[in-house]
C-alpha cells in the first residue's frame, strides 16, 4: 500500500513507453548549458545628433570613463543612435523603436530626445543635457512620482539679468525692445521675468516675435516708419532660435542703426555684435559623463542632484559704433574679454 500522501515523496513515473527517464538525461546537458550562459550585461543606450565616431560628447564621456579609477561603464554593452533633430516626427518614431527592448540605462544629450524618452519610457533611467526646463518637459516624471533621472539643466534663467547689465550699460535709454519667437514665448519664463524687470527699472518693454530672416528684415522696416519717440532705443537678443537663423541679418541691422544691444550668446559679439553675458556651458561634457558614471555605478539617479551653470561670461566689442553712445566704465570693467 502506498504511504499517506502527505508522506509520499514525489517521483518521477515511469512512462507506459518506458522513456521518462531517457527524456530526462537527454535534457540534462541542455540544462548545464542554460544554468552555465552567462547573464547579459546591462544596456546602456546614448541617443546622440551625429554618427558615434564623430559625437564629440559621447567620444568625450568614452574616454572620461576610461580615465577613471577603476574604469566607468566597462560592464555595459554600449550602443550609440544617431537621431535626426531637425525632424521631430522621425525622432520619436526611432527613440520608440530603441525602447521596445527597454535599456538599463539612457543617455539623450538634446531637450527633444529626452522628452521623447519619456513619452516612451516612462520609468526607463534617464541621463540627460537639456537646454529646455527639464521639469515643463516631464524628464523627472511626475511630482508625486520621480522618475529615475537626472542631468545638465541648462535652460536660460539669466534674461532679467541681462535686461539689468543693458540698463546700466545705458541709463539713459528707455526703450528695449526684445526679439523673441513662438518656441521662447510658450517654453521659457523669459518674456514673464523681463516684464518685471522692466518694470522695476522703469523701462519700457516691447516684445517682437519673428520667425525668419524675413520676417525680421520686415520688422525693422516696421520700426523705422514709427516715429523717433516709438522706436526701440536698444535690443535685447534672449537665446532663441530665430537669433540663431538670421544672425547675419539681425546683426546688419542693428549695426547699420547704432543700436545698443546685449545677446545670450557670445558668438554675436564673435560675430560683429557688441554685448553678450552667456552661461558657460563647456562643463557640460564633463558633467553628462560623471552622471552616467555614478548611474553605471548603481547610483539611484533619483538621488543625484540636477547640474546648472556655475558661471556666466560677460564678452564685449570695444570697437562697436554706437553712433555717439558709449558704454559705462563700470559695466566694461565687468568684462571677461574685450573683443577689437
Amino acid at each position: 500500500m502506498d504511504p499517506p500522501t502527505t508522506l509520499r515523496r514525489p517521483v518521477l513515473r515511469r512512462s507506459r513507453s518506458g522513456w521518462g527517464w531517457a527524456a530526462l538525461l537527454a535534457l540534462l546537458p541542455l540544462l548545464r548549458q542554460t544554468a552555465s550562459a552567462p547573464a547579459e550585461p546591462p544596456r546602456l543606450l546614448w541617443l546622440g545628433a551625429t554618427q558615434a565616431a564623430a559625437d564629440p560628447l559621447y567620444q568625450h564621456a568614452r574616454q572620461r570613463w576610461a580615465q577613471r579609477s577603476p574604469p566607468a561603464c566597462t560592464g555595459h554593452r554600449l550602443e550609440h543612435a544617431a537621431l535626426d533633430g531637425t525632424h521631430l516626427a522621425a525622432l520619436d518614431a526611432a527613440v520608440r523603436r530603441h525602447l521596445a527592448a527597454p535599456p538599463d540605462l539612457v543617455v539623450a544629450v538634446t531637450a527633444d530626445s529626452a522628452a521623447a524618452v519619456r513619452r516612451h519610457g516612462p520609468q526607463v533611467p534617464l541621463v540627460f543635457a537639456s537646454f529646455l526646463e527639464p521639469r515643463r518637459l516631464g524628464l523627472l516624471g511626475d511630482p508625486g512620482q520621480r522618475a529615475p533621472a537626472t542631468g545638465v539643466d541648462l535652460h536660460d534663467t539669466a534674461d532679467a539679468v541681462r535686461l539689468g547689465l543693458l540698463h546700466r550699460a545705458f541709463p539713459e535709454l528707455s526703450r528695449v525692445a526684445v526679439l523673441a519667437d513662438e518656441a521662447w514665448l510658450t517654453e521659457t519664463r523669459g518674456a514673464q521675468d523681463l516684464r518685471l524687470q522692466a518694470h522695476r527699472l522703469g523701462l519700457a518693454l516691447q516684445v517682437h516675435a519673428v520667425e525668419s530672416a524675413p520676417a525680421l528684415r520686415q520688422l525693422f522696416s516696421q520700426l523705422d516708419a514709427l516715429p523717433a519717440s516709438r522706436r526701440p532705443q536698444a535690443w535685447y537678443l534672449p537665446a532663441t532660435y530665430v537669433a540663431y537663423l538670421a544672425q547675419a541679418d539681425l546683426l546688419a541691422a542693428l549695426r547699420s542703426r547704432h543700436l545698443p544691444h546685449l545677446s545670450a550668446s557670445a558668438d554675436d559679439v564673435r560675430a560683429g555684435g557688441l554685448m553678450a553675458y552667456e552661461a558657460e556651458t563647456q562643463f557640460s561634457y564633463d558633467a553628462v559623463a560623471d552622471l552616467a558614471a555614478r548611474a553605471c555605478n548603481g547610483e539611484d539617479l533619483r538621488q543625484i542632484p540636477l547640474e546648472r551653470p556655475r558661471r556666466h561670461r560677460l564678452t564685449l566689442r570695444a570697437d562697436y559704433d554706437l553712433g555717439g553712445l558709449r558704454v559705462q566704465p563700470a559695466v566694461v570693467a565687468l568684462a571677461d574679454e574685450v573683443l577689437r
